[in-house]
């Protein structure tokens, strides 16, 4: 099929060093079906590889935003890694993004203007509330990016006894700015870049770690016939939610109403424009 790549280890060799058959020469690759339809097929044939008995593991790619990144539970062996690359900001020129934020500057900056008042009664301080609880646009269109980042981020850890690693391939996670929008619980385990050696040598001596672990290592991982039934829930349920969505988003598009306004400003409608 269009989305399965088996692993083949004489693919690679010193004269075709094509990035996509070195990583083929070392596991199966599965991506992400642009298809619903084909998703449920998509994770069948991952599970194929996960669970072939030969331990070499598959990798699954996927975009952010996407069902694999947000909406799939991968526990225990079938995610022991997740690699961000790059940080998934919205496409800057995008016509609803700019409306978005020059919309969200526009309630910031109103809320700064407001007249004090006369009369016995001073807006100032009511003011000044609502302002520094208004998000602007620059800060809303950051926050997009991290909370793409945050789910699927959370991808790799689904219970007490789960373990994985987290690689963010952006020199840009060590801006401060972009630091703070990662999840607090990961947070005071990132690491910064001290060369590919050191990542690797530290990656191994963590999977040594968590293996000898005799609380985690009792963990099983879930039977393929479990896995599949939580797939097929989870796959209902974002679906529900992406027509939710989408109601939504057709529903401000036609009319700012009060209560639309009040959504935006409580943050709530922020996915509907990813």
């Amino acid at each position: 099929n269009r989305y399965s790549f088996p692993y083949a280890p004489n693919y690679y060799n010193e004269s075709n060093q094509s990035p996509w058959k070195r990583l083929l020469s070392h596991k199966a690759i599965v991506l992400e079906p642009k298809s619903t339809a084909e998703m449920k097929s998509a994770i069948e044939e991952f599970d194929k590889y996960i669970d072939d008995g030969k331990g070499r593991g598959c990798v699954l790619m996927g975009v952010t935003r996407g069902k694999i990144s947000e909406g799939i539970d991968f526990a225990d062996g079938r995610a022991r890694a997740v690699i961000i690359t790059g940080i998934p900001f919205p496409p800057l020129q995008d016509q609803k993004i700019k409306l978005k934020r020059e919309y969200l500057d526009g309630v910031k900056a109103s809320y700064t203007m407001r007249p004090t008042g006369e009369g016995g009664f001073d807006e100032s301080s009511l003011a000044s509330q609502r302002n520094s609880e208004t998000i602007s646009g620059t800060e809303w269109y950051s926050q997009q990016a991290h909370r793409a980042v945050n789910q699927a981020v959370g991808r790799v850890i689904r219970h007490r006894f789960d373990y994985g690693a987290i690689i963010l391939m952006d020199s840009r996670f060590g801006d401060a700015r972009n630091r703070e929008g990662i999840s607090k619980w990961v947070r005071p385990a990132i690491q910064a870049d001290e060369g590919m050696g050191r990542a690797i040598s530290g990656l191994a001596r963590f999977y040594r770690e968590a293996k000898s672990d005799p609380e985690l290592s009792a963990r099983a991982p879930l039977s393929k016939d479990t896995a599949r039934r939580r797939i097929d829930a989870v796959n209902l349920e974002y679906e529900k939610d992406q027509k939710a969505k989408e109601k939504t988003v057709r529903a401000m598009e036609e009319d700012a109403t009060p209560t639309t306004i009040a959504v935006i400003k409580n943050n709530e409608l922020l996915s509907s424009s990813s």
